[in-house]
């Protein structure tokens, strides 16, 4: 009898732990999500299995876009929290506190749906977060109202509202979500054209040559913002081809838009034909979601792809009325928010500063010298003249003494 019990203990530890992989590992998707719940629900509640705790958003300051991709679930937003909002708080326990809410909340944001509704949703959702939930969806509430300040002009809003929750994540010692907390006052920063914080941000944002960590995604999505903001073209197409390739591979519908979104931006920057092929995508599939403000978001600097492109291309393709009517809605509310901030990811250089040493080497780079000449000029070790190189060629964008020198020139640094 003992044997039995041990057995059938066994089987249920199994099960959970397969359905801990199910729901949280991040490769396997969302596509069948909703019959997993539907199958546990039952078994949860006659507690035949446990489920154990993970953090379904990801720390991302996102409920749709967060530990799993759930842009699928957006088309039937409405319908789904109906039918199983409640089973899927219950089986996630405190991480699933204020979750439907907060969820709606961010779907209706993304297709550009009624403010109000939206505020009164986020901010439901992080009550219900507060009584019991975790500090992890009261980032998502608040992330959302900090995008819906952004979307009515009042950045000032948002970076006071990041900044509140920062105070309190620092308080509670929540240390996984400071990062991108930080990121999001960037991104805020990024409308203001605040550069000497952007510029201080940009000092301590993982460096994606060393190493390229998908937990670090959403402030890899806003480093590319930066570059483009720096005019630094090349960079921002790299890190963009490494994030595309992550968001293919691990099935992130939304990251994919926003890729296909800003490497149009990057190459019509960079005066390359192929911008339109993927403005193209992003507008095809962000109109299959209705995802009107993950385009318009980004402002004047879309402006320009939308006025040349030519989407929806061919007249005899489906539901061109419904398309045109996206597009048209799409940019309206980019012009809004080009109105709002003019200056946003507006290319220019960035301020560099170099110290005196690492100025007096770069003009000695630019006569031709060797390190090891200009290590005795200047009286130093070669292995210091290393370093200043190195961290002259971070500042200027470049990787090597030619570079560095053309840039070096273009700045007025030499």
């Amino acid at each position: 009898m003992k044997m039995q019990v041990f057995a059938i203990s066994l089987t249920g530890l199994a099960k959970s732990r397969l359905l801990f992989l199910d729901i949280s590992l991040l490769q396997r998707g969302s596509e069948d999500m909703i019959n997993i719940f539907k199958q546990s629900y039952r078994l949860f509640f006659d507690r035949k299995l446990t489920l154990y705790e993970f953090s379904v958003t990801g720390n991302q300051p996102s409920q749709m876009n967060g530990g799993k991709d759930f842009c699928e679930w957006s088309k039937h937003d409405r319908e789904l929290a109906h039918s199983i909002g409640k089973i899927v708080e219950f089986i996630l326990g405190r991480y699933g506190k204020g979750m439907v809410d907060l969820a709606l909340a961010e779907s209706f944001l993304e297709k550009g749906e009624d403010n109000y509704e939206v505020s009164s949703l986020a901010n439901r959702g992080r009550m219900q977060a507060e009584a019991g939930g975790k500090l992890e969806q009261c980032f998502v509430a608040d992330g959302i109202l900090a995008w819906l300040n952004i979307q009515n002009g009042k950045y000032n809003e948002a970076l006071e509202l990041m900044q509140r929750f920062w105070e309190r994540a620092q308080k509670e010692n929540a240390q996984q979500l400071l990062p991108n907390i930080r990121t999001f006052q960037i991104r805020c920063a990024l409308y203001a054209g605040e550069r000497a914080l952007i510029a201080e941000w940009m000092e301590t944002a993982p460096d994606e040559e060393i190493e390229f960590r998908a937990y670090d995604r959403f402030q890899f999505l806003t480093k590319v913002r930066v570059y483009l903001q720096m005019g630094r073209y090349e960079q921002a197409y790299n890190l963009l081809v490494k994030l595309q390739y992550y968001a293919s591979m691990m099935k992130r519908t939304y990251i994919l838009m926003e890729c296909d979104l800003l490497m149009a931006v990057t190459l019509y920057r960079m005066e390359r034909d192929e911008w339109e092929p993927f403005l193209d995508k992003a507008l095809t599939k962000a109109y299959e979601y209705h995802f009107v403000r993950l385009l318009s978001r980004e402002g004047v600097a879309l402006q320009p792809l939308l006025a040349r492109t030519k989407w929806p291309a061919d007249a005899l393709e489906e539901e061109p009325a419904l398309r045109q009517a996206f597009l048209k809605e799409v940019r309206s509310e980019t012009d809004q928010m080009a109105r709002y901030y003019p200056g946003y990811l507006k290319a220019g250089q960035e301020d560099v500063r170099l110290s005196d040493t690492a100025s007096s080497i770069l003009k000695l780079q630019a006569e031709g010298m060797s390190r090891a000449d200009i290590a005795k000029q200047l009286h130093m070790t070669e292995a210091n003249v290393k370093y200043h190189t190195a961290q002259t060629y971070k500042k200027l964008g470049v990787k090597n003494k030619a570079g560095a020198v053309m840039e070096g020139k273009k700045r007025g640094l030499i």
